[in-house]
């Protein structure tokens, strides 16, 4: 059983899936969403939303360990750099740190992939569309619905399941 994460501080995609008779399968997916609080000042949101992402991120790793008995291994899409900007930036590390101290407390074993792998195994074209990789993933697991969420949300649980496949490929 894998849990895979497509990292983001306002929206973290995630895909619990799982190797049944050869099929990939999403048993379950969803997101973990963070808004920025305008009562407080920015490096405060930034911290609250850390500590929301983190305690969401933890639950989801006990609930996976007590319902199918052990944690998952972690797949997680972490960017190589080039954010757009320097607050895109310090978000990503925000939520690449959350996610490291989240997977060391837990004992989770993760494995990092670049979006580009992610594309690459997904749609075989390392710059691929995020409709291409929802089209991707919809052709090699079954479960994933993407229909049923919102644009935003969509992408990053293709995104999480995109480093999932890359993971199977490493």
């Amino acid at each position: 059983m894998v849990l895979a994460i497509d990292a983001g501080f306002r929206c973290l995609g995630w895909a619990l899936i799982d190797d049944v008779k050869g099929e990939h399968c999403v048993i379950e997916c969803g997101v973990i969403e963070t808004k920025p609080n305008p009562d407080v000042s920015m490096a405060a949101s930034d911290c609250l939303r850390a500590t929301l992402q983190g305690e969401q991120l933890h639950t989801l790793l006990m609930r996976v360990d007590l319902e199918h008995g052990g944690l998952p291994l972690v797949a997680i899409e972490l960017p190589h750099g080039g954010a757009k900007s320097a607050r895109a930036s310090r978000t990503m590390g925000i939520a690449t740190g959350v996610i490291g101290a989240v997977c060391g407390a837990t004992g989770a074993d993760a494995f990092y992939v670049t979006p580009s792998q992610g594309k690459l195994a997904a749609t075989r074209n390392r710059a691929a569309s995020k409709q291409e990789v929802i089209d991707g993933v919809q052709r090699q697991v079954t479960g994933y619905t993407p229909g049923s969420y919102k644009k935003t949300h969509r992408e990053a649980i293709a995104d999480a399941i995109a480093a999932y496949l890359a993971l199977t490929l490493l």
